[in-house]
């Protein structure tokens, strides 16, 4: 809130980290944090989580468009409002699907989670997610057709290495995707095996069945 946007100590400057960069380091400052903390650990879990709750909530107007540090790239204020309830709601996810195979994403936190994803801000956008690997020969344009809250056509364009986020136009599609919000939300976190979801009904894939099912490696997690 100071307006310091430079990179903390140890972390890359803002918009040069991925999901697939910061995962050995987030792992590592876990472990550690664990290890430093012992049983104290939730209690300082929720003291942080209080103080950053009252700070979100606290955002004045003039205070919502403050540029702000943070590994995937400079954002505003009020950004992690958004940033936060992803993170809360998937995780939740984590630990709960782990006991419930039948466990859901909040269907509250799905509109944030689809505001971040489209607008390509921080640890919650389509960048922050896409694991890269080898250049492709040509680029695959992968069309979603999203029903439910929030419902959306739009394509990804993938060449291996990179991805954009589209409008659909009038481009012709490699393979075109239907499934509803939670589907698309969980598919985009590395959240759902595309072969088993296709076997289950949860989405269809229209085009080269293979490309259709290729876009789960580029989508892996954190």
């Amino acid at each position: 809130m100071q307006g310091d946007t430079a990179a903390p100590p140890g972390r890359l400057p803002a918009g040069q980290a991925t999901g697939a960069l910061a995962a050995a380091s987030i792992a590592q400052r876990s472990i550690a944090a664990r290890q430093a903390l012992g049983d104290r650990l939730l209690p300082a879990f929720d003291a942080a989580n209080d103080h950053l709750n009252s700070l979100l909530a606290g955002l004045q107007p003039e205070q919502r468009t403050l540029p702000c540090y943070h590994p995937g790239g400079i954002v505003k204020a009020q950004n992690f409002i958004e940033l936060r309830l992803k993170e809360l709601a998937l995780h939740e996810w984590d630990i709960r699907a782990a006991q419930e195979p039948a466990a859901q994403v909040s269907p509250a936190s799905i509109p944030a989670m689809l505001t971040t994803i489209s607008e390509s801000i921080a640890s919650g956008s389509l960048r922050w997610a896409f694991w890269s690997g080898p250049p492709l020969p040509t680029p695959v344009r992968y069309r979603f057709a999203v029903t439910g809250s929030g419902p959306s056509k739009s394509d990804l364009v993938v060449d291996g290495t990179t991805l954009r986020l589209e409008a659909a136009g009038d481009a012709t599609a490699d393979v075109t995707i239907q499934c509803d919000t939670e589907t698309f939300v969980r598919l985009v976190y590395g959240r759902l095996n595309l072969k088993a979801a296709v076997s289950a009904g949860q989405l269809t894939i229209e085009g080269d069945q293979q490309l259709g099912l290729a876009l789960g490696q580029w989508f892996r997690g954190i």
